[in-house]
């Protein structure tokens, strides 16, 4: 059975900090972020990037998150693999679920977002049954 899931995330922290930066390298920085999740999925996330600048303008970033809460008043967890970049004032992501639990224990799929100023954006989730 196939699941398509939205929801809207709200960005409640982000702490983001350089790790290196050189002459001859892009700016690399990490970041610690926590979110908010409402709608189709009800809960929060831990969120960590890491993030390559070519210039002040523009990222790519991979990350892990671990996302907990309540599907249709069932629990869950998620574990997904993010791979994404920030171009003209947008942050977008595609990722894949790495690891389920709960509600979605037999479940896998993939998802994305687009996300401008404002902290708040939309996320959808394709999941299907392994």
């Amino acid at each position: 059975m196939a699941l398509t899931i939205n929801a809207q995330v709200q960005v409640q922290q982000w702490d983001e900090h350089e790790y290196m930066e050189g002459t001859n390298i892009h700016k690399q920085s990490q970041a610690d972020i926590k979110q908010r999740y409402s709608g189709d999925l009800e809960g929060s996330s831990e969120l960590r990037y890491l993030m390559s600048y070519p210039d002040e303008t523009q990222a790519k970033f991979v990350g892990f998150e671990h996302v907990s809460g309540d599907w249709q008043g069932k629990p869950f967890g998620l574990v997904l693999e993010h791979h994404g970049e920030f171009k003209n004032g947008v942050a977008s992501s595609q990722f894949e679920v790495l690891s389920a639990s709960g509600a979605f224990a037999h479940h896998l799929g993939h998802g994305r977002f687009a996300a401008g100023k404002g902290g708040s954006f939309s996320f959808e989730l394709e999941l299907e049954e392994r």
